[in-house]
């Protein structure tokens, strides 16, 4: 099983220093685990950005994919079809991942999914219509299928999964649960084997989501 994560991350002009400066920390810490189970299993990581100081429109340094231009939030959607478009020519892949900044993986596990070769979208359901943007796995002939489709305004997780429904059905995840970090005082539940993995976000104080990358960096990971 070969696989790219694609991560969403980047800062538009809206979003305050303190946030940024977060970002940034996410990043150093998504690293570690990446980067020691990369040596481990057989994926690739990129974190995906707009950038308008690049000379060309699309540029691939070291674990980032760079394209030219401002970071609004409204563009996550074809930042997401242009770099699965960059990887599918570049790289042989079976799925790619598209999730985000304050995810947190449980690599293992990924690496145990039961899910098809083709015809394969999955991930967590909300509200029974559409995949969560946090985890989206789809397989080389979805992404395909993406990359041909027209632009779509809307919530991209929304727009990914009503364009591919055209193409293949949702099959949501049952092997693992996906775990909820959100408000939660760092409260790490003690069992965690059956995750496969982790949304973060403390709206009251995001501080507490670098607390809790730093909880599962050592209870999962050793770090």
């Amino acid at each position: 099983m070969k696989i790219v994560f694609l991560i969403i991350s980047g800062a538009d002009e809206k979003v305050t220093f303190c946030c940024k400066e977060l970002y940034e920390q996410f990043k150093i810490l998504s690293r570690m685990y990446y980067s020691k189970m990369s040596q481990i299993y057989d994926f690739r990581y990129y974190f995906m950005e707009y950038n308008e100081n690049i000379e060309n429109e699309i540029l691939e340094k070291d674990d980032f994919i760079y394209l030219k231009g401002n970071e609004v939030f409204e563009k996550i959607y074809e930042k997401t079809q242009r770099c699965i478009q960059y990887i599918t020519d570049k790289y042989d892949y079976d799925y790619i991942v598209r999730t985000n900044l304050s995810s947190f993986w449980n690599i293992p596990n990924l690496f145990k999914l039961n899910i098809p070769l083709n015809n394969c979208l999955t991930g967590y359901l909300m509200f029974d219509r559409f995949i969560s943007g946090t985890g989206i796995i789809m397989s080389r002939d979805v992404c395909k299928y993406l990359c041909c489709q027209p632009y779509i305004d809307g919530p991209d997780d929304c727009v990914i999964t009503n364009q591919i429904q055209n193409y293949c059905s949702v099959t949501p995840i049952t092997d693992f649960k996906l775990g909820w970090l959100i408000d939660c005082k760092n409260n790490i539940p003690d069992n965690i084997d059956d995750i496969l993995y982790f949304r973060i976000r403390n709206e009251d104080d995001r501080t507490n989501d670098i607390i809790c990358f730093k909880l599962l960096l050592n209870k999962i990971y050793n770090l």
